[in-house]
C-alpha cells in the first residue's frame, strides 16, 4: 500500500515505492531544509545588516535543487510501480 492521502507521514517523504529509504529523497529534504534556513537568515541579514542579496539567490537555487530531487524520486518511484504492474 502506498499510503493514506489524508495523513501526512514523514517516512513516506523519504522512502521510495517499495518502502526503502531513498537517498534522493533524504538529500532533497536536506537541501530544502538548508535552503529555507539560508533564505530566512539571508533575508534577516539583508534587512538588518545591509548585506547583498546574493545569499538570497543562492538559497533559492538550493531550494530548487532539493525540490528537483524530490520530484525525481517521485517520478522514479512511479516508473517502478508501473513496471511492476506490467509484469503481473
Amino acid at each position: 500500500m502506498i499510503g493514506d492521502i489524508k495523513k501526512f507521514n514523514f517516512g513516506e517523504l523519504t522512502s521510495n515505492s517499495n518502502g526503502k529509504t531513498s537517498a534522493t529523497g533524504v538529500s532533497g529534504l536536506m537541501c530544502i531544509t538548508v535552503g529555507l534556513l539560508g533564505f530566512i537568515f539571508s533575508i534577516l541579514g539583508a534587512a538588518y545588516y545591509s548585506m547583498s542579496a546574493e545569499h538570497v539567490y543562492a538559497s533559492i537555487i538550493v531550494i530548487t535543487i532539493g525540490a528537483g530531487l524530490l520530484g525525481y524520486k517521485k517520478k522514479v518511484s512511479k516508473d517502478i510501480i508501473s513496471n511492476f504492474k506490467n509484469t503481473e
